[in-house]
């Protein structure tokens, strides 16, 4: 999440992005399981790669293969410790930074980029409903695998338009949320919390769990009070009963010295 923040803010200050630009964070590329650390739709479409130091690279290659065949241009944001890894390893297409221990980034290698080709991997990218759109197909039994079938026909920049369109209805709400909380700011690790879709119904969960825990605060603070109280008012009760009832031996030295007289 750190260094999501830190790119974000050094590619707002380079110019990269802006507040026009639609950012979504754990973007979902397709069916097969992968997600996009961030996803930018700006002057093109951006897929982000995030290695910290503590991050495994062992799948990395395949993960930027992935990317390659949604995003026209790939980056991959790395720590120290990979960066000579992901020099050597990744494909030249794939631009590549670094964030050091100061949490400064550099650019080690730029890339130029490559436009989307695979129209089977963007259609991937699209939802049902939007696919039915695509292909004109309205009707609601039509199968996901039978409206892909129709849609691999289309011309690529139909294709590639739909799923730009996609992008931008999602993540166009959230985005302007979080350009708004950014203002002129840095870009930090609260912004970044926004960008996700569920930022609305994960703040609502969090204000519902902080509610219940402050009722069952309070319900305990109140019974405990109530508790205090009522045993306290026993106790004074109890006292006081004691207090009235006079002892059979309070009567003894009394009695005692009426006996001396005689």
């Amino acid at each position: 999440m750190v260094i999501k923040s830190i790119i974000l803010q050094h590619w707002r200050e380079i110019g990269r992005i802006g507040r026009s630009s639609i950012i979504a964070t754990e973007f979902v590329l397709g069916v097969n399981g992968r997600r996009a650390d961030i996803a930018v739709l700006s002057d093109q479409f951006f897929g982000i790669e995030i290695k910290s130091d503590y991050d495994s690279v062992v799948r990395l290659r395949d993960q930027i293969e992935v990317y390659g065949r949604c995003f026209d241009r790939v980056s991959v944001v790395t720590g120290q410790k990979n960066a000579e890894y992901c020099l050597s390893t990744l494909a030249p297409s794939v631009e590549i930074w670094c964030v050091d221990q100061q949490c400064v980034p550099s650019l080690l290698r730029d890339a130029q980029a490559v436009p989307i080709t695979d129209t089977i991997s963007m259609l991937q990218l699209l939802t049902v409903k939007q696919l039915r759109r695509l292909t004109s197909i309205s009707t609601q039994g039509a199968s996901r695998s039978h409206l892909l079938q129709v849609a691999q026909d289309l011309p690529r920049d139909v294709i590639y338009g739909a799923v730009i369109e996609q992008f931008y209805g999602a993540y166009a709400t959230t985005s302007g949320a979080f350009w708004k909380l950014v203002g002129r700011r840095k870009v930090s690790l609260e912004h970044v919390k926004q960008l996700s879709r569920f930022a609305k119904t994960r703040a609502r969960i969090e204000t519902e769990r902080a509610n219940k825990t402050k009722f069952w605060e309070d319900w305990r603070s109140t019974a405990s009070s109530i508790f205090s109280e009522k045993l306290e008012s026993e106790c004074t009760e109890h006292k006081s009963v004691n207090q009235s009832i006079q002892s059979p031996y309070h009567e003894r030295p009394h009695q005692v010295g009426y006996a001396n007289e005689y």
